[in-house]
């Protein structure tokens, strides 16, 4: 997976959790002190900052420890939707 497919991949499921959530990117950015551009910037891995990444997780309900890698993450889920789909795929011929 290239770092553009990652980037991609984490705003989409950022987003999708926001969404889930009810939590709007505006209401984000002011609780963290920070502008909805920034925050916008990060969900889609344009701006790196893990601090606020991982306060932007604790505020959709996941708590990461220190060492929680969020590309690996999305490679693992990205992997392991690859994987079932090939499999549904194989099951349909």
């Amino acid at each position: 997976m290239t770092e553009k497919e990652i980037s991609v991949n984490q705003g989409n499921l950022l987003r999708a959790l926001l969404l889930l959530k009810g939590v709007k990117i505006t209401d984000l950015a002011k609780k963290l002190g920070v502008s909805h551009s920034y925050i916008s910037a990060v969900i889609h891995n344009k701006k790196k900052n893990k601090r606020i990444l991982q306060q932007i997780l604790k505020e959709l309900g996941f708590l990461p420890s220190s060492h929680f890698d969020f590309t690996k993450f999305l490679q693992n889920s990205q992997d392991c939707y690859l994987k079932k789909k090939e499999e549904k795929e194989g099951n349909n011929e």
